[in-house]
């Protein structure tokens, strides 16, 4: 597989790096020269220093022989890179967890049928519909279908008992945008940081809440065929209400760029973190009601002898197995995560080199 991969921060780093391990070929793009140097450094891959406005008027012509194109770049740049897929004509792949510019790519790829447009692709929207396809896939009737997904640092050190792992802003988004649920069968938006519950897992307490895109599509995928499904965020115990006190009482909902900053600034990144994916499908199997549950624990690892958080490789694996996959089904147009083969996307290489 030949890629172009835009965004070579905490998670394209991880990406390019993978990719070099399975022994694909990769064409870097980042705005920030020591991001690229690092990551060529690496890897061996040619880098671009060029700002994704200007991608659709300054194309290498090695651009254009790529199979898929590879967007990890902030949500709030996903569209001018997307722009530069559609231009090339070749097949798109993104991280994003922002619902509006998701449906906004879908409204773009009406008519486009030269490649493929696969958005959403990372952990959570990614991963975590794909995984759940593989638990509801065996139900006749599904009542309910809940997903819970949390990267977590492995030794919270701070009130807020959390780290920054990936894109603050990505993160930020997920705690002020409304969040998509599928409730008695009808698709309804529901406050973020609400529905909160606890529970434990190994002996260790946790807690979970709405946040905004970690369902992806598949509200509009299962409506009809699911009476309840929704996605909460997984965090260590008191997480949500310092989260509440900066964004409600402080009122940081309404400048979200300056947390971002003051996030960046004051809580540390870690490596030493954990992914866990937590799915429990209830409904009816050959007439008789039951419940199954899928739990999934990612590592922190090692690749080419540079450590990656959880997240980042998570995130970086299921990229490129949906990338994949949808290359090997000749798939063409808009296609959602769940669409693609359940068992080719968990049996490629890159899920299967960490453990998945």
């Amino acid at each position: 597989m030949k890629i172009l991969l835009v965004g070579c921060g905490k998670v394209g780093s991880a990406i390019a790096v993978l990719a070099k391990s399975l022994g694909y070929q990769a064409y870097l793009i980042d705005v920030y020269d020591a991001n690229l140097k690092r990551v060529s450094e690496i890897t061996g891959f040619e880098g671009y220093v060029i700002q994704p406005s200007t991608l659709p008027h300054s194309i290498p012509e090695a651009f254009t022989h790529v199979d898929v194109l590879i967007n990890s770049v902030p949500f709030s740049a996903t569209l001018e890179v997307a722009d530069l897929a559609f231009k090339l004509g070749v097949n798109y792949v993104d991280l994003t967890e922002d619902v509006k510019t998701a449906r906004i790519l879908r409204e773009k790829s009406v008519g486009f049928n030269s490649a493929f447009i696969l958005p959403q692709t990372g952990l959570a929207p990614g991963l975590v519909s794909v995984l759940a396809k593989k638990v509801y896939s065996d139900f006749d009737e599904i009542d309910s279908l809940s997903l819970r997904v949390g990267a977590l640092p492995l030794f919270p050190a701070n009130r807020l008992k959390y780290n920054l792992t990936w894109s603050t802003e990505g993160l930020i988004n997920e705690y002020v945008k409304d969040c998509e649920i599928l409730d008695h069968g009808e698709i309804k938006l529901v406050p973020p940081l609400e529905g909160y519950e606890t529970f434990s897992i190994d002996g260790v307490q946790y807690e979970a809440f709405y946040t905004s895109g970690g369902v992806g599509t598949l509200c509009y995928t299962l409506k009809g065929k699911a009476k309840y499904v929704c996605y909460k965020s997984i965090r260590y115990p008191g997480h949500r209400e310092f989260i509440q006190f900066l964004l409600e009482d402080l009122q940081f909902k309404n400048n979200t760029k300056e947390l971002v900053k003051i996030l960046e600034n004051s809580i540390p990144s870690t490596g030493q973190d954990v992914c866990l994916i937590f799915i429990t499908c209830i409904g009816k199997r050959k007439g008789k009601l039951e419940q199954i549950s899928l739990f999934k624990k990612i590592m922190n690892q090692r690749i080419l002898g540079y450590e990656f958080s959880a997240i980042q490789i998570a995130t970086a694996a299921s990229s490129l197995a949906c990338a994949g996959q949808a290359l090997n089904e000749a798939r063409k147009g808009f296609l959602k995560v769940e669409d693609l083969d359940v068992d080719g996307v968990l049996s490629h290489p890159a899920l299967k080199s960490i453990n998945v």
